[in-house]
Order: C-alpha cells, then structure tokens, then sequence
C-alpha cells in the first residue's frame, strides 16, 4: 500500500510538471513580447494607440493600479507570476526528494508543502480567471488597440497557452496535497514499523546452557 501512494505520488508530481511546463511556456513568451518594444504585434498597437506596452500587459496583473496613467514596468505586472511558478518548480522537487528518502522525510516536511500548496491552488485559479477575462476583451472588445491584437493572433495564443496552464495547475495543487497526505501517512507507518522492529528485536541470540534456562 505504501509503494501504492508513494507511485501515485510519482504521477502526479509527474502530471504536475507537465503542466508547470506549459504555463511556463506561454508566460515566457508574454513576459518577451511584454520587454520588447520591437515585438510587430504590440509596438503597432501601441503606435497607433499612443499607449505603453506595459500598460497593454496590466491586465495580467493581480492588481490594476496605474500611476499619472502609466502601468509599472513588465517585471511589475509578472513579478508574482513568476514568483508562483518558481516556487511550485522547488515543491515539486523537494516532494521527490523527500519521497525517496526514509519515511519520517516526507511525514517531516509534507504539511509544509500541503499548507503552501492550498494557498497557491486560489491564486492559480484567480490569475486563470484574469487570462480568461484578457481573452475574452480580445475576442469582443471594440477598441483599435484590442482588434489589432485580436488580428494578430499571436498574443492571443500565448495568453491561452499561459491560460491553460493556469487552470491545469489550480487542479493539479489540490490533487497534489491529496497525494502528499496519502504519502506521508504510509511513509511514517513504515519508518515507525522499522523501528519498532529494530527496538524490540533481541540484539543477543541465547545459546547453550542460557537458551534451556
């Protein structure tokens, strides 16, 4: 049962990443149209909106607070985003690590990232929500600025490929925190079955005249 949980583990650490790499993917590619001015799409809209490219990418952001009219600069509207992301990259790695050691490893540290994880899993979900909302003006907004990215159709990609990762990785954290509490309950049972046996085995076998006493 043990080696059950700590494979399930596995797997979701597994599914987990895979879909850390996809929303890795698309906010990298939003954060590099974001630092460059050069980008076609984002500097027509801006030349023909006389608006700051970062003030276009304000709307990933948690917050939406300008200063005299002005958004703050890109690593302003990413900075927690790539906080998040990093961050569930050492998660990640410190649950495998600590898995593969002995049992109290994992029972030591799992409701430490359990609690981490649960308070990543309504950010996740939150900033899924702000992508879903920056899509949908895209798609209906009516304004020059949000037609020209919509004709492009190359930001649009890239906020849905970051989009989904979001989503993917909101479902991923609960599952996660699931599959650490499963883990860390069979890991203890084992590492306290060890020792137990250790404690109460007789580390001198009788023998002779002693054994017939």
């Amino acid at each position: 049962m043990a080696n059950a949980a700590r494979v399930a583990l596995y797997g979701l650490v597994g599914f987990t990443f895979c879909c850390w790499v996809v929303q890795l993917g698309g906010l990298s590619a939003l954060q590099s149209s974001c630092n460059s001015a050069s980008d076609s799409i984002v500097n027509y809209a801006v030349q023909n909106n006389n608006t700051r490219i970062s003030q276009i990418f304000q709307e990933f952001a948690l917050t939406a607070e300008y200063t005299d009219g002005y958004a703050p600069g890109c690593i302003y509207v990413f900075g927690l985003q790539w906080f998040l992301t990093m961050l569930l990259f050492v998660i990640l790695v410190a649950v495998i690590v600590c898995a593969n050691g002995d049992g109290f490893a994992l029972h030591s540290t799992g409701l430490a990232w359990a609690i981490i994880l649960g308070i990543m899993t309504p950010l996740f979900w939150y900033l899924s929500s702000r992508y879903r909302a920056v899509n949908w003006k895209i798609n209906n907004d009516p304004s020059p600025l949000w037609r020209a990215l919509y004709t492009s159709g190359e930001l649009k990609t890239r906020i849905e490929v970051a989009w989904a990762g979001y989503i993917l990785e909101s479902i991923c954290c609960p599952l996660l925190i699931f599959g650490i509490s499963a883990a860390m309950t069979h890991s203890y049972r084992r590492a306290t079955h060890s020792q137990d046996t250790m404690l109460y085995q007789s580390p001198i076998k009788p023998s002779g005249t002693d054994a017939m006493v």
